[in-house]
């Protein structure tokens, strides 16, 4: 026992932040992945953005009702801030020096934060992300130690950002993020839109102040698809009625916006930064700000105002999506959504080899 506790007093603390809006059908098994972490010492932090459900009853209840071995503590945000601005309000009131970030629809495998805390201490990298299962909205397996090829790909936008001869640009993945405390000690701009994910937002910076990211070669997360998720609702199911379909399409508006608020975001912070700093190739950035601009306010344009943006050389990449969309929400465009839905659902792997 005197062992034990001697290992645990020579580890650094370690923070283990799980973040909610409207998740009360999934929060308990979120909490429970928290709690179960085997990592010491451990400050666990619930915290909800707000939410019209039952979310943050759920979160004080569980904390209240906890009598395992890690510090708990349950709060909530006065007014919604968005995915971005809720994880740096809770970054900087976290103790730990290694901060964990866990969604509330999401799991924890008991081991996530012991694995990331080791890697962290061996490498002294900054950002850190890893495999993932992805589990339905019941909690059934539908695949197993996977990663997003989506953000692996050499010409995915965000590393356009950044002049490719400075070395490689390396994407966390939100969903099986963590962060060196540090990372989050950086200037913060007057004013700010919300901004729908911070993992992208994080990726920047950290490639912008040439701070190392770590990929885990483990799976340490349940990475749950389901309806109601902000980004991932169209990739799993495909029995969607008609006006679900058209409500899904019409978020890529939302999405717009904010990738939009991203980039301006972005350049505030390399206008902000005083440290040494990779090149940023602010042209790209601005080609981001002009293009989601458009897309983000495309359904209060005029029919016009549309054709006149479809023959603008700089929306060259998003014209498949204008052309779809050029007379607003038409059953083209949902037909169309509806089928790129049903190419990319996942099959659901043999459940014998799950266990």
């Amino acid at each position: 026992m005197t062992d034990k506790n001697s290992e645990k007093k020579d580890r650094p603390l370690v923070t283990f932040a799980l973040f909610a809006y409207n998740q009360e059908k999934y929060i308990r098994e979120a909490i429970e992945g928290a709690f179960s972490q085997t990592y010491e010492p451990l400050e666990i932090i619930l915290s909800d953005d707000c939410s019209t459900d039952r979310t943050f009853e759920i979160m004080q209840e569980m904390a209240e009702a906890y009598e395992g071995p890690h510090s708990v503590r349950a709060r909530q945000n006065g007014t919604n801030l968005g995915v971005f601005m809720h994880v740096l309000s809770v970054a900087h009131m976290s103790c730990g020096k290694l901060i964990v970030l866990a969604a509330g629809d999401d799991i924890s495998k008991k081991s996530r934060t012991r694995e990331i805390a080791n890697c962290w201490m061996e490498t002294r990298a900054w950002g850190f992300h890893s495999y993932h299962d992805i589990i339905d909205d019941q909690g059934k397996i539908l695949q197993r130690s996977v990663t997003s090829e989506f953000l692996r790909q050499k010409d995915y936008r965000l590393r356009t950002y950044f002049y490719i001869d400075e070395g490689p640009v390396e994407i966390v993945h939100g969903c099986t993020s963590a962060y060196d405390r540090r990372a989050f000690d950086f200037p913060i701009a007057n004013s700010y839109q919300p901004i729908l994910s911070e993992d992208g937002m994080m990726s920047l910076w950290l490639n912008l102040i040439k701070q190392k990211v770590v990929f885990i070669d483990k799976s340490l997360m349940k990475y749950r698809r389901h309806r109601g998720a902000l980004t991932n609702a169209g990739k799993t199911f495909r029995a969607l009625g008609y006006t679900e379909y058209i409500e899904l399409d019409k978020r890529s508006e939302l999405y717009a916006r904010s990738s939009f608020n991203r980039a301006k975001y972005f350049l505030d912070l390399v206008a902000l930064s005083n440290i040494n700093k990779r090149r940023v190739n602010q042209q790209e950035v601005d080609k981001d700000i002009y293009r989601f601009d458009i897309l983000s306010t495309w359904g209060e344009r005029s029919i016009w105002n549309r054709i006149s943006a479809l023959l603008d050389p700089r929306m060259k990449s998003s014209r498949k999506w204008m052309c779809l969309r050029l007379f607003g929400y038409t059953p083209l465009s949902i037909l169309k959504f509806m089928l790129q839905n049903r190419r990319s659902g996942i099959s659901i792997t043999d459940e014998k080899n799950n266990a």
